[in-house]
């Protein structure tokens, strides 16, 4: 068995492919194009996945959002990829592929990822945060990621730690990830340094 497995972020979509046994054959990345918003990050995900057609047995996708675990669609946003909330992936790629198609969010992804490969093995219970474009959380529970009544657990780079404080992609203020996201560093330094 093969599967195509993607891993959409702000900056970078890391793409590969694996075998049962999980070992990677190859892998790249090609930047995300954001700019291009959520039909931009389906076109890209397509042309790679024509690319690759009929070498695959299935498709794994980790993206930035709050992510419908059972439908496979991209239901709360990220700011960092304009208009991608509604895009549905799972019903897109297995009706044009033919093959199962399982999508969820990138940190809960790389929570179940320590979980079976990493720091997490050997614990039913830990948090997991990733500091990219965004700020991302998982909270791991009981063995499983756990995604909350409306795909929304561990926000954490969405929650407000200065009141009226600086804008963030979300709309909001003064929320972490405006704070503590590499964006936030990278503006922070320009700021101050005018580079």
């Amino acid at each position: 068995m093969k599967m195509m497995v993607f891993d959409v972020g702000g900056t970078a979509i890391k793409y590969g492919m694996v075998n049962e046994n999980f070992e990677f054959i190859f892998s790249d990345e090609m930047p995300t194009n954001a700019f291009y918003g959520g039909n931009g990050v389906m076109n890209s995900l397509e042309a790679k996945l024509d690319e690759f057609a009929g070498q695959f047995d299935a498709i794994g996708v980790s993206t930035a959002g709050q992510i419908d675990f059972a439908t496979g669609e991209v239901i709360g946003g990220t700011g960092n990829i304009p208009n991608y909330k509604g895009s549905k992936i799972t019903e897109t790629f297995e009706k044009k592929y033919g093959v199962p198609v399982c999508v969820d969010n990138d940190v809960n992804c790389a929570g179940i990822g320590e979980a079976h490969f990493g720091a997490g093995i050997g614990y039913n219970d830990f948090l997991c945060l990733t500091y990219g474009t965004g700020v991302g959380g998982c909270i791991y529970q009981n063995g499983d990621a756990y995604r909350g009544s409306k795909s929304a657990a561990a926000e954490f780079g969405h929650m407000v730690v200065h009141a009226n404080g600086k804008e963030c992609t979300c709309g909001r203020h003064g929320c972490y990830e405006a704070y503590a996201s590499c964006r936030a560093l990278t503006t922070t330094v320009s700021e101050k340094f005018g580079r």
